[in-house]
């Protein structure tokens, strides 16, 4: 028996969802990872200004620059 068209559309509907879930799930990953890639280039560099010693906020901006400079370092 010939499947019919509704029939034919459900079941790509299906591998559709799987699809864009699975990509959903590859996303959030990569973007975890990216978030933990940054908190760790900050750390090191936190640890080479000796700022676990002490604070110094004006020291670290300088340092750092601009917040899209540490999240081009990541991507």
């Amino acid at each position: 028996m010939k499947n019919s068209q509704l029939e034919m559309e459900f079941a790509n509907m299906k591998d559709r969802h799987e699809l864009f879930a699975k990509f959903g799930i590859a996303a959030e990953a990569a973007q975890l990872f990216e978030t933990e890639l940054g908190t760790l280039l900050l750390a090191l560099r936190g640890l080479e200004h000796n700022w676990h010693r002490g604070s110094d906020a004006a020291a670290a901006q300088k340092s750092l620059g601009p917040v899209d400079k540490l999240d081009s370092q990541t991507g």
